[in-house]
């Protein structure tokens, strides 16, 4: 077990060296078609003149593709009579970048465009490497919360999107997702940079491919912050305050959760037994091959305190490596393990808010890292507050650690004290000095771990206090 998780560990701190390169030609598509600015097809930038129209033509003269300039200016777009119901504001099906002056362009949908109309609709339109861009643009409703989609990418069967990207742009919450997408076919989408931007709504992309990064933002409104189904990809450093959870894997392998900060300021309205903040847990097959890494998760918040259940929810899922991560908790546990977990690595290096018994429930198999609670012998009790209570954890790299300080039990030689499972021995017996105390008298003690799993006490007759926690060796593989 020790050998297969090391490898494990490796690819995975491999992996995120690798993936931490932002693809930089993600623009390069765009870099040789031609350039239009918005205003030279009629659009005005008045804030109240109807610009639906003028964008829509600027939209069909770019035959070839290319990228739409918006001016400093704020243009509204609104449902037009002709629109049959549901149809989108602007539909791009071609390879098309939008971008704007930062904060001082501003696409404003009119209040009244209907619940189940997206702002924007992208598609390959038959072509399978489909590609959308946009940088710059604030997408605001002139009032309420109208439409549906701020950005909806839509592939039918054979048809994909290669590259997208949107970039230093502020999506305000709409009816529903700031950015998702919809396919037939799996693979759908490969090459995604989603960084720098303030997106209300959240981001649900399945059905994906490989290298999909969302780094940078601020991520928030009434759906999950990030919904993903992807290989090779990474969540990082972001800030997510979204209502119903910052992140769920629903899918893929390689994936990885780094230094974002997570905090649940509203109140979490998922179902009760959903409440996670963040969730490993395939759909359909099990997601795989995941690092969490230095993140700060908070489930009270500043306000609305004890609305999340568990900060981390491992369900489906196979190898997911837990790691230098700040948990503070909602109402129930840190990081919750189901049975449908395996080979779940939860670090020494994380920080738990709650006592460790508290911190952590664990039901999956082969799990690394969580302190498992010893079945004491004889007489032998667990002292009690402030030492924590007698215990054993396995590490990615196969050493094993005991825990705890007991008292009270019989002191002969050969006294046994717990036994250690298969998979927690040692190859061949071996003793340990370790820390007692006999009244008000420190002493010290000599402990045996031997191959059949015995934990046994050799020499030493001080039983008030008896410490577990300077034993640790390598177990068998």
């Amino acid at each position: 077990m020790g050998i297969r998780i090391r490898i494990r560990y490796y690819t995975l701190v491999l992996m995120a060296i690798v993936i931490l390169a932002v693809p930089s030609s993600a623009w390069a598509v765009y870099e040789n078609n031609p350039y239009y600015n918005v205003k030279a097809f009629g659009a005005t930038g008045n804030g109240t003149t109807d610009d639906t129209a003028a964008i829509r033509s600027a939209l069909g003269a770019m035959t070839g593709g290319g990228t739409l300039y918006f001016p400093e200016g704020v243009y509204l777009l609104k449902s037009q009579s002709s629109d049959a119901p549901g149809a989108p504001l602007l539909a791009i099906g071609k390879p098309v970048r939008l971008l704007g002056a930062g904060s001082k362009s501003v696409l404003k949908v009119d209040g009244t465009v209907s619940a189940s109309t997206d702002v924007l609709e992208v598609s390959p339109d038959g072509n399978q490497k489909g590609y959308f861009g946009m940088e710059g643009l604030m997408l605001v409703p002139a009032s309420g919360s109208p439409a549906r989609h701020a950005i909806h990418l839509k592939a039918d069967a054979g048809e994909g999107f290669e590259r997208m990207m949107v970039k230093q742009s502020i999506i305000s919450q709409l009816g529903g997702k700031g950015i998702v997408l919809t396919a037939v076919d799996a693979g759908s989408l490969r090459q995604a940079v989603i960084e720098y931007n303030v997106i209300y709504g959240g981001i649900e992309l399945k059905k994906t491919s490989d290298q999909l990064y969302i780094v940078g933002n601020t991520i928030t409104g009434n759906s999950t912050g990030v919904i993903l189904d992807a290989t090779n990809s990474m969540i990082a450093y972001n800030n997510m305050t979204s209502k119903t959870g910052a992140i769920r894997l629903v899918g893929g392998s390689n994936l990885e959760i780094l230094y974002n900060t997570i905090v649940q300021n509203q109140p979490h309205d998922s179902a009760v037994g959903q409440r996670n903040m963040v969730s490993v847990d395939g759909e359909t097959a099990a997601v795989s091959d995941v690092m969490m890494r230095g993140n700060l998760l908070n489930g009270t918040g500043s306000i609305n305190s004890n609305t999340v259940e568990d900060n981390l929810f491992v369900g489906n899922a196979n190898r997911v490596l837990i790691t230098r991560n700040d948990f503070y908790k909602g109402t129930d546990y840190n990081v919750s393990i189901a049975s449908t977990a395996s080979e779940t690595d939860v670090a020494y290096d994380n920080h738990f808010s709650l006592n460790e018994a508290s911190s952590v429930e664990n039901a999956g198999t082969e799990t690394l890292g969580f302190k498992y609670s010893a079945t004491l012998s004889g007489s032998w009790l667990n002292y009690g507050t402030p030492y924590s209570d007698a215990g054993y954890r396995i590490t990615s790299n196969g050493d094993v650690y005991l825990q705890g300080v007991i008292k009270d039990g019989a002191t002969a030689t050969g006294t046994v004290l717990f036994q250690l499972p298969a998979g927690f021995r040692p190859k061949a017996d071996l003793k340990f000095i370790v820390a007692s105390k006999e009244g008000a008298v420190y002493q010290t003690s000599v402990i045996e771990v031997l191959a059949n799993g015995n934990v046994r006490l050799q020499s030493g007759t001080a039983n008030d206090f008896l410490s577990l926690d300077e034993i640790n060796f390598s177990a068998i593989d």
